[in-house]
């Protein structure tokens, strides 16, 4: 069967599905609802349908009907098991080199710190030696300004990521990819689907915001340590 240049998208793919990542005063909910939403996303890139009703079935989760892409199934623990800043006892240093948390999860950082000094030439030694590890790495939140340290990820970065509708580009991909090749909707008909019937230069915009969602997901373990700090 030829391809209908209007073509309507897949029945579950509606407005309501995306209500959650509407922008609200409370940040700290509001990280919430992109962390988890951009571990599912990173999970359909790299997940099989098997993987997925596996642990759907392993979590009790609900299983998607009519192709629907599945949300909800794994949390953030497997990304970053660990608070950003930990008080470590002397008594325990030994423990932490073998703790999966710090040893697979990404780089870290290990300062002894003298209670004996004030608290403001401690912030002032800390500051210091942050920014010699960010040499090698850089923080994944980026701030304007000459050595600014870097932020949060604010409401601007999810306004962002909203307006370019990254997570409908995750799970319509996801979903077209599961197509039979002959079923299979292009990017350009995606693109349309998601932004519109007028939008200019559909497979552009396409591959723009799955460029932008590929960097959301980076900020994954970033969302993670925000999740669990005080609200600013």
């Amino acid at each position: 069967m030829p391809k209908s240049p209007n073509r309507p998208p897949p029945e579950w793919f509606t407005p309501a599905r995306y209500v959650r990542l509407s922008r609200t005063d409370d940040e700290q909910r509001d990280t919430r609802v992109w962390l988890d939403a951009l571990i599912d996303c990173d999970a359909l890139r790299s997940w099989s349908t098997r993987d997925w009703k596996h642990a759907a079935s392993t979590l009790g989760r609900r299983l998607p009907r009519r192709g629907e892409p599945p949300t909800d199934v794994t949390g953030p623990g497997g990304y970053l098991a660990r608070p950003p800043v930990v008080q470590i006892r002397k008594s325990e240093l030994s423990a932490v080199s073998d703790d999966p948390a710090w040893q697979y999860f990404g780089p870290a950082m290990f300062i002894g710190v003298s209670l004996d000094a004030p608290d403001g030439v401690i912030v002032d030694w800390f500051k210091q030696e942050l920014e010699k590890a960010r040499v090698e790495n850089p923080s994944p939140v980026a701030k304007p300004g000459p050595k600014a340290p870097t932020g949060r990820v604010t409401a601007a970065t999810f306004a962002r990521w909203r307006d370019a509708h990254i997570v409908e580009v995750a799970e319509l991909t996801w979903w077209a990819g599961r197509r039979r090749k002959a079923d299979r909707p292009s990017k350009a008909m995606i693109a349309r689907w998601i932004f519109g019937e007028t939008v200019e230069q559909p497979s552009k915009k396409l591959n723009e915001a799955e460029k932008l969602l590929t960097a959301a997901i980076n900020c994954i373990p970033a969302l993670y340590a925000q999740s669990l700090s005080p609200s600013k």
